[in-house]
């Protein structure tokens, strides 16, 4: 028996008959948060990053049979009541990797594995989503472009008239914007799929937290640091880059400046992280000052060269 001084963790309790209502219960907010996310325009871009919580909480409060129900059920409700198209795109981009985090949550992976994990599978399932979302439109990929052109034609032709573009004719700044943005778009869906997994986990912790329950905690931030797997795939690319673009092998350097750019934000968080350690433990003022013009200096030469 359990020594009354001895303190209680309050992990998930086995399944019980109050799994049939809180199951309920969830699914009755993942309805709601669903029809927001498809019906309501702005309001729905919130709602689909709040809709994989009620299946994370469910994993966690009891297992993933319970979890995949739920995300069944809410389903099949939203495929009838609004669109089931749309309920079934939801429940695959933003449901899926609630059960994920609620699994791992209730296995009490490490917060990095978590995380990662998140990101991958975040990837997987928005670039699944939108494969099948332009095989259900009957949409080729040269419609798809097209329709990007027009919409790059009326922003150059906005810029054309308040005089934005200088040295440069508008076809040729076309050109330029086109090439870039179709040879970048892999990069674009993986960060935005950080993006996604990110916002989830941290909702998600706050929730669980909120519940009282035990969720492991992320380092401190000033110890977030890159692996040296990570270094060794960055020092990889770029080498790879510089030997394609010697060798003008165009599919080799598009792969390659996708990873580079896949890396940008990991670094511009670890730099950040960096920053932090350093200022807390330095406390001459004027080397924090060149710290901070040292900052500016390299993100002004940053933008100046991507330019």
């Amino acid at each position: 028996m359990m020594h009354k001084d001895q303190p209680q963790i309050n992990n998930p309790p086995p399944a019980s008959r109050s799994s049939l209502t809180l199951t309920a219960l969830m699914v009755a907010i993942a309805v709601v948060l669903g029809w927001v996310s498809i019906v309501v325009p702005i309001a729905g871009i919130i709602a689909s990053f709040l809709y994989a919580l009620p299946f994370a909480v469910i994993i966690y409060r009891f297992d993933l049979r319970w979890g995949i129900i739920a995300i069944l059920a809410v389903t099949v409700i939203l495929a009838f009541g609004v669109n089931p198209v749309a309920a079934g795109l939801l429940s695959l981009q933003y449901g899926i990797l609630g059960l994920f985090f609620g699994q791992c949550f209730r296995k009490h992976v490490r917060p990095l594995r978590i995380l990662v994990g998140g990101v991958i599978l975040s990837a997987v399932l928005l670039i699944g989503t939108l494969f099948i979302s332009v095989w259900i439109a009957g949409l080729s990929w040269d419609q798809l472009y097209a329709t990007y052109e027009q919409m790059a034609g009326s922003m150059i032709d906005t810029m054309v008239e308040s005089g934005g573009l200088q040295g440069i004719s508008a076809e040729e700044y076309k050109s330029v914007v086109m090439g870039q943005f179709l040879s970048i778009i892999p990069a674009a869906l993986v960060i935005y799929s950080m993006l996604i997994a990110v916002i989830e986990y941290a909702i998600l912790v706050k929730l669980l937290r909120r519940l009282q329950y035990e969720v492991p905690a992320l380092p401190p931030f000033e110890s977030w640091r890159i692996n040296w797997q990570l270094v060794w795939g960055l020092i990889i690319a770029i080498i790879l880059n510089a030997l394609a673009r010697s060798f003008d092998w165009s599919l080799l350097i598009q792969i390659t400046a996708n990873v580079i750019y896949i890396y940008t934000p990991i670094l511009l968080v670890c730099g950040f992280s960096l920053f932090v350690w350093m200022w807390r433990r330095i406390l001459i003022l004027p080397i924090k000052v060149i710290m901070i013009f040292a900052i500016v200096f390299s993100l002004k030469i940053i933008f100046k060269f991507k330019r």
